[in-house]
């Protein structure tokens, strides 16, 4: 979720996530990380979609290790779900939360 509201041009809404933090709803650590340097992207690893990085979303990615496709454990959507998607994402974002307003 954007942190501002958008402005519509021609029928289009556009918008970047991607040029810091304070582009996402939860401004800062809870809502984006830097991914590379100067650009931002969402947290990966909620296998659940809970909002929360953490056991359960590991165990689901364990029972899906090994196969291919797109899908909740396939964490960097490259359609194989193996140790890639567990050590450099999900371990590294464990702990992380998300959240949309009510």
């Amino acid at each position: 979720m954007s942190a501002y509201a958008l402005a519509q041009t021609a029928g289009v809404y556009t918008y970047n996530f991607t040029t810091g933090a304070n582009q996402a709803y939860e401004n800062g650590a809870d809502g984006q990380k830097e991914i590379a340097t100067g650009i931002w992207g969402l947290f990966g690893g909620d296998a659940d979609s809970d909002g929360n990085i953490e056991t359960a979303d590991k165990t689901i990615w364990g029972t899906m290790a090994g196969t291919n496709g797109y899908s909740n454990s396939d964490f960097d959507m490259n359609s194989q779900i193996n140790n890639q998607d567990k050590n450099d994402i999900l371990v590294g974002n464990a702990g992380a939360i998300s959240q949309v307003p009510e």
